[in-house]
């Protein structure tokens, strides 16, 4: 099974729920013990990037579910379908060839002889 079939075990979310939490507390209280009018403002504003960037991670988690920021999937299936169709049905017949177009170089006396003066 892949590692992206698996959910996020439940335990781990709840668990970095709580971190988050304790952590706000400690903010909330270290910015308290401040005499400055701005902290009530900071404090808000470090709530809500941490709060965002839970919101983000629990959102890019599955990256192939129905959110709006997950992968077209079905979407990039169709047009791969509808390119290949389109190139089945065009009738288009190769005729490059490599080997034709691209001669091989022979290699020269001189380089033979250094590849076998390195061989002994």
């Amino acid at each position: 099974q892949g590692v992206l079939d698996l959910p996020m075990p439940f335990q781990y979310f709840h668990i970095m729920s709580f971190m988050m939490t304790i952590n706000l507390v400690l903010w909330s209280y270290s910015l308290a013990c401040k005499k400055s009018l701005l902290t009530p403002l900071l404090y808000l504003f470090i709530q809500m990037v941490f709060q965002g960037i839970r919101e983000l991670s629990a959102a890019l988690a599955d990256p192939f579910g129905d959110d709006e920021v997950d992968f077209p999937i079905e979407n990039w299936l169709v047009e791969i379908v509808r390119r290949n169709a389109v190139l089945m049905e065009s009738g288009y017949n190769p005729t490059f060839s490599i080997a034709e177009e691209v001669p091989l170089k022979q290699p020269k006396e001189k380089d033979v002889d250094i590849f076998a003066d390195a061989a002994d």
